[in-house]
């Protein structure tokens, strides 16, 4: 079972990073197109075609990452391609976890966890302010990258193959004026548009299939620990039911109960201590006397009857005992002298059967002082 286990979630993962890397294919494919634009309209702005291996400065520099025979168009166009590229792709992953965010800190401050929900805000603000940060700049690249498109669909529409034709290219409110509401220059208008939800759609695909990884991963993990976790037989399937033995009460008991079964073991040996006595006791005293020895008194010495042998149950500590804290993290248990020994953490009750998580009970009660006995 837990072999089978193993098997889908380790295929269900290859499925998820399969599908991952179908997806950044497919935004390096966009990345890439809009390079290959965004260079032929360096090259028609007149940007210098020099390779930059004939650079006085850097030019052996280019030539040994193999980038010698590239030019300043070539620069321009990957500089431009991948801030717009990688900006989309952030500013998508910024937006989506700070939903994430606001939905878990609501959880929190539902469940009374207050820490996890103050953690939870900061990383919000600093996500909001990231995103701050990024999105004016990315939208000033991707306003110079809408009029580069629009200006290479423009020279290729007129026809213009060189820089020196398109010195004089009209913008385009004039062009809108001059030739009317064509088909083509309504393609070229919102081309720029359809770029940029192609990269914002494959944007929020990868960084939706990365959280789906990520949580198949987690379990893909637990599948593989218990996969190695070897547990006795009896205790295999604990969990379950079991069906108590016929005989005397206390053996059943022990069948449902550990503790009731050390009891019942206990109570077992003193049992069989007191029937080893008891049949000591009741057993004749034979002795072979001669006829001398008649005449001789014969001192039988008595038989001490053992002590009677007490159960002893041995109960913990009321320090070594653990409390589910009120109000901590689901689950939270501490033990008593813990919470004893931390009293910026933990309110304790002065009958000490109650622990407290300090923040939740200074919300419900106010001065924790006047009502339970601060840890010390």
């Amino acid at each position: 079972m837990k072999f089978m286990t193993f098997v889908r979630r380790t295929i269900g993962v290859s499925l998820w990073l399969l599908a991952d890397a179908v997806a950044i294919l497919a935004g390096v494919w966009v990345l890439f197109s809009n390079y290959s634009g965004l260079r032929t309209a360096f090259e028609l702005s007149g940007l210098d075609m020099m390779p930059l291996a004939q650079d006085s400065l850097l030019g052996s520099v280019f030539e040994a990452f193999g980038l010698g025979e590239a030019t300043q168009a070539d620069l321009y166009a990957g500089a431009v391609a991948t801030a717009v590229g990688l900006g989309t792709f952030l500013l998508f992953h910024f937006l989506l976890r700070g939903i994430r965010l606001w939905y878990d800190r609501q959880d929190y401050l539902r469940e009374g966890d207050s820490v996890r929900a103050r953690m939870a805000l900061g990383a919000l603000k600093m996500n909001l302010i990231y995103t701050a940060f990024l999105a004016p700049i990315l939208g000033l690249a991707l306003y110079w990258d809408f009029q580069l498109f629009q200006f290479r669909i423009l020279a290729g529409i007129i026809g213009l193959d060189r820089p020196e034709q398109t010195w004089n290219l009209e913008d385009w409110d004039n062009l809108l004026k001059s030739q009317g509401g064509t088909f083509a220059l309504w393609l070229a208008q919102i081309g720029p548009w359809g770029y940029l939800a192609v990269t914002g759609c494959i944007s929020f695909i990868i960084e939706w299939l990365i959280r789906q990884t990520q949580e198949a991963s987690v379990g893909w993990g637990q599948a593989l620990v218990s996969l190695f976790t070897f547990r006795p037989a009896q205790q295999a399937d604990a969990s379950s039911p079991r069906q108590a033995p016929q005989g005397r009460p206390e053996e059943a008991a022990a069948e449902q109960d550990p503790q009731a079964e050390l009891i019942a073991t206990a109570s077992g040996s003193e049992e069989n201590a007191v029937d080893r006595q008891d049949e000591v006791l009741s057993t004749p005293l034979t002795v072979a006397l001669t006829p001398a020895d008649l005449r001789t008194p014969v001192n039988v010495p008595a038989l001490d009857p053992a002590p009677p042998l007490r159960r002893v149950v041995h109960t913990p500590k009321a320090e070594d005992m653990e409390f589910d804290v009120i109000g901590g993290h689901s689950g939270e248990q501490v033990r008593l002298s813990i919470a004893l020994a931390q009293p910026s953490r933990y309110v304790v009750d002065s009958d000490r059967r109650r622990v407290w998580d300090r923040d939740h009970y200074a919300r419900l009660h106010g001065d924790s002082d006047s009502t339970a006995t601060e840890a010390a």
